[in-house]
């Protein structure tokens, strides 16, 4: 412990040092900070105003944000790195007001070239195509790294695209049905330096032409499509090492096309169905399957589950189970001798206390004891949990009051009682997490985050095999590494 002479009291920091400090606060959280005292203020302040985002209910809200902005260009306006202007409470294009577009052009001319790094929009057709000036001022941001438009981008937005920055490296999409993808992709045939694409939503793939094959953006490495269905996509993105699908119907086949899928992948977030085609018939380091249902075991499921223990051997295998536990999900990880860290998230919005029932019932350690698996986690995500998480784990209904002490530490010790009999039937474990998640939400392929979970390492050998806890932060990242391509388990 410091003695008394030797402690540095905050304010006695460098500037650099203490906005060092201040970069690792949330910007709602250096807010408040910069209430505090006048020696915090500004450069609190200074890292509050990093990431912007106006949410308006009327254009007032929004031209008064933006005199605030403007009335302290270097001090306040200057500071922007992050934009996002959303009327969340607008029924539509037309009912917004015609004063806001020329107020955000004022906003993005006055910005200091190289200060903006993402900008965000949403009802970007109305906000684009009523001010002639946008267009122009976003051209001119040329370190601008990240753009999205959201809700909807339609003709006018798409055809915007050409002037933007051909360093941008972050382009999300969200299409209005009449648009076409190969529209898109024409337009950003110039963002050579660009490194994620996500494009949903957009003209139905079996009404769209056949994209142009010539179109190659080689630096892409994620790629997030949505009802997007040409095997060109294959030949246009070959370098693409990250990959969510929302849809999987109407891809080409292979053998009809005579183009190759990709050779390997780092990740990839899709239905279990999509699997059957060939472009994801390649080695899979971490696959994600999102709402894997109860499936009949039929010729196709039977085929599909060759293809995964055969071509994908994902090392990494996360489910998130609908509705109810099925046979299905068990046969499918039986056929995975190739997975060491399997993450189980168990869904139901109506009534979460049936999963813990069903999944206590389910005999994991029978399971995976002939599995190699050397990582489990297990979370419940429901609507409930994140109100309720006690009734979630104790299997109990009728008491929605919250926890208390002691019903923590009972919820700990059955955690813990669980991760110990999974610890001494599967002897490959070294490593368990027990909990509960809240529902997901859109952050960019990862789970969604945990509400509460407890994590063991398992020591010993034999029937002295036992478990200790270990801190969240060290759980999360040792799965971190276990999600890394190239990840060493053996040293873990």
């Amino acid at each position: 412990m410091l003695e008394k002479e030797q402690r540095t009291h905050l304010l006695s920091l460098n500037e650099d040092t203490l906005f060092a400090v201040i970069s690792h606060l949330s910007t709602n959280d250096a807010l408040l900070l910069s209430a505090t005292t006048r020696v915090l203020h500004d450069l609190a302040t200074r890292h509050a105003l990093s990431s912007v985002k106006i949410r308006f209910r009327d254009a007032a809200h929004f031209k008064t944000f933006c005199r605030y902005l403007l009335a302290d260009i270097p001090n306040r306006l200057y500071c922007v790195r992050r934009l996002e202007v959303n009327a969340e409470a607008c029924d539509g294009p037309d009912m917004l007001d015609v004063t806001v577009p020329p107020l955000l052009a004022d906003l993005l001319e006055k910005i200091r070239p190289g200060h903006l790094q993402a900008l965000v929009l949403y009802q970007p057709e109305f906000i684009i195509g009523g001010e002639s000036r946008i267009q122009a001022a976003i051209s001119a941001l040329p370190e601008l790294v990240e753009l999205r438009l959201e809700d909807f981008a339609g003709v006018k937005s798409v055809q915007s695209l050409v002037g933007f920055s051909p360093v941008l490296r972050k382009l999300a999409l969200k299409l209005d049905f009449q648009v076409q993808i190969g529209d898109v992709l024409a337009g950003i045939s110039h963002m050579q330096q660009l490194e994620s694409l996500e494009l949903s939503g957009g003209e139905p793939p079996f009404l769209e032409p056949i994209i142009d094959a010539g179109l190659r953006l080689p630096t892409v490495r994620y790629l997030h499509l949505s009802s997007i269905c040409d095997s060109v996509f294959v030949h246009s993105f070959p370098n693409v090492r990250r990959f969510r699908l929302e849809d999987f119907y109407h891809w080409s086949a292979g053998s009809q096309s005579g183009v190759r899928g990709w050779q390997r992948l780092d990740y990839v977030c899709t239905a279990f169905m999509a699997l059957q085609r060939w472009m994801l018939a390649c080695p899979i380091h971490w696959l994600d399957l999102m709402a894997f249902e109860m499936y009949p075991e039929t010729p196709e499921f039977d085929e599909m589950c060759a293809v995964l223990q055969k071509q994908i051997r994902p090392a990494v295998l996360s489910l998130r189970v609908v509705e109810e536990v099925s046979d299905s999900w068990t046969c499918l990880i039986d056929t995975l001798p190739d997975t060491r860290c399997l993450e189980l998230v168990i869904y139901n919005a109506e009534e979460p206390h049936a999963d813990q029932m069903k999944l206590g019932q389910i005999d994991f350690p029978a399971l995976l004891a002939r599995q190699n698996i050397m990582y489990i986690q297990i979370y419940l995500d429901s609507v409930a949990t994140a109100k309720h998480p006690e009734v979630v784990l104790s299997g109990k209904t009728g008491s929605h009051t919250p926890l208390s002490l002691s019903t923590i530490a009972e919820l700990d010790a059955t955690m813990a009682a669980k991760a110990h009999r999974l610890a001494c039937s599967i002897p490959s474990l070294k490593y368990i997490a027990l909990g509960w998640r809240r529902p997901e939400n859109d952050a960019e392929l990862d789970f969604p985050p945990t509400v509460r979970a407890s994590w063991w390492r398992v020591v010993g050998s034999g029937e002295g095999r036992a478990v200790e806890p270990m801190s969240m932060e060290l759980g999360e990242w040792v799965s971190a590494q276990m999600r890394t391509p190239g990840c060493n388990f053996g040293a873990l």
